[in-house]
């Protein structure tokens, strides 16, 4: 990941989006929505170095979300952004290695900066 990686953030509440955009609009190219399948079809048309996810959604949650990145693209850096990170679908897909960060709500901008920076040093 280059100093302006990009970062795909998905939560079905427009108030949380426009939060990480706001905080992280200058740090890194942002993609936010709201849309399940739309998340999906921008990480098929294109490269995404971080992924941050809520969980409970509507459509499905940010477990399964993560399990149909990692069929497109398993290099992506997978962050769940959960306010139930003691869910127990959410610690397994920390410890499957589905979700490499399982980050608390609300939005901590040193916190989300601080995983993606640990990982990218975990690469070198």
């Amino acid at each position: 990941m280059d100093s302006k990686a990009v970062v795909l953030y998905i939560d079905d509440e427009k108030m949380n989006l426009s939060a990480f955009e706001i905080l992280f609009r200058k740090t890194f190219n942002v993609h936010t929505t709201i849309d399940i399948h739309k998340a999906v079809e921008i990480v098929r048309e294109g490269k995404i170095d971080v992924i941050i996810t809520d969980h409970m959604m509507p459509v499905m949650t940010g477990v399964e979300l993560l399990k149909n990145i990692i069929e497109i693209d398993s290099s992506i850096l997978r962050i769940i952004h959960s306010g139930y990170i003691d869910d127990p679908d959410i610690q397994k897909a920390a410890e499957d290695g589905i979700a490499h960060y399982v980050l608390d709500k609300p939005l901590d901008k040193k916190l989300i900066l601080s995983a993606i920076d640990e990982y990218k040093q975990s690469k070198k």
